[in-house]
């Protein structure tokens, strides 16, 4: 049983994802810029000045505004995978709130992904700190944040598991709820007898 625990700040993980924001909306802004001035450069090479270069110079020049075409393709490409993997883990960050489960698999429904996917997305989020204190637990398919635990504590929150399937889940204490999975009925007082 792998768990993985990302001991991230909360505040420095929303700072992260508003940086790598505004650096992908940078890199689209320049990478744009890039693009056109290098085909506004080659056009105007075209019609009006490939005459007064050599051969050398003519070679040099394409090269340069090939390079420049490259390098902002580039940005503009980098600036839209990071817009879309911060919009994305926006997507996940507010279907994990309202859950309290913390299921990767009723995650990769909601999405409609490959549990797989879902599973190695969280974990490229985790790694990348994205996510504040976060814990994934690989063999149950459960993410846990432990200030969100924290928070309840103090209504006396326990970890109960389903006697029916084994699922685990984080309850207020004088709870009796049926699991989501099995249909059994898990009782929060009669947990450790």
């Amino acid at each position: 049983m792998e768990s993985r625990v990302g001991v991230v700040k909360s505040s420095a993980s929303k700072a992260r994802v508003l940086l790598l924001e505004r650096i992908g909306k940078w890199e689209i802004a320049v990478g744009a810029c890039l693009c056109i001035y290098g085909i506004v450069n080659l056009i105007c090479d075209f019609w009006f000045g490939f005459t007064r270069y050599s051969l050398t110079g003519m070679i040099i020049e394409c090269l340069v505004i090939a390079l420049t075409i490259v390098i902002g393709a580039w940005g503009i490409g980098s600036g839209t995978h990071h817009l879309y993997s911060i919009s994305h883990f926006r997507r996940y960050i507010s279907f994990l709130q309202h859950d309290e489960t913390g299921s990767v698999r009723r995650l990769a429904d909601n999405t409609h992904e490959p549990y797989d996917e879902t599973l190695d997305r969280i974990h490229r989020y985790a790694d990348r700190g994205y996510f504040g204190n976060i814990i994934i637990d690989d063999a149950s398919g459960r993410i846990s944040f432990p200030d969100r635990i924290r928070k309840y504590s103090d209504c006396g929150y326990r970890t109960v598991t389903c006697c029916g399937c084994g699922a685990t889940r984080s309850l207020p204490d004088s709870t009796v709820i049926k699991c989501e999975f099995c249909g059994n009925v898990i009782d929060t007082e009669n947990e450790n007898e």
